[in-house]
């Protein structure tokens, strides 16, 4: 008959599982909240560049000045447009290169979110094994 051996777990043991698991469970609600706000930038691009791919020149639009402002306008150039880059620092690029800037950024923020999924699930992991620890402790 194999009997199970059970390693003793001290109460400074539990203390700093119990500090682990609160700490990893907030990383994970950190991590979620980031995915979210990446998966909603990805959907924002997607409308740019849907936008960008039904600009026609002498059309009427509503362009934004602020937040929640706009004032009405015509195109004008539908083969070139206006990119921030950062600092409200505003460049010209043709419809395609700013296609493509959006693509790019689409496929960082795709790589980024791949490396956040890996580390919620290393972190689901890590959990697991804290609540194996605590079970143990406490008779579970």
């Amino acid at each position: 008959m194999v009997r199970e051996v059970r390693k003793e777990i001290s109460p400074k043991e539990v203390e700093r599982s119990a500090i682990e698991m609160e700490l990893v469970r907030q990383r994970m609600q950190e991590l979620e909240q980031h995915l979210v706000m990446l998966e909603t930038r990805i959907q924002e691009l997607e409308v740019i560049k849907s936008a960008l791919e039904s600009l026609e020149a002498d059309r009427d639009a509503l362009i934004p000045i602020g937040p929640g402002v706009l004032v009405k306008g015509k195109i004008l150039d539908k083969e070139k447009v206006l990119m921030e880059v950062g600092a409200n620092f505003v460049i010209e690029k043709d419809v395609e290169g700013a296609k493509e800037t959006i693509e790019r950024s689409q496929e960082k923020i795709e790589k980024a979110m791949l490396s956040m999924k890996a580390e919620l699930a290393d972190l689901y992991d890590r959990m697991r094994e804290i609540e194996q620890i605590l079970l143990q402790y406490y008779g579970g």
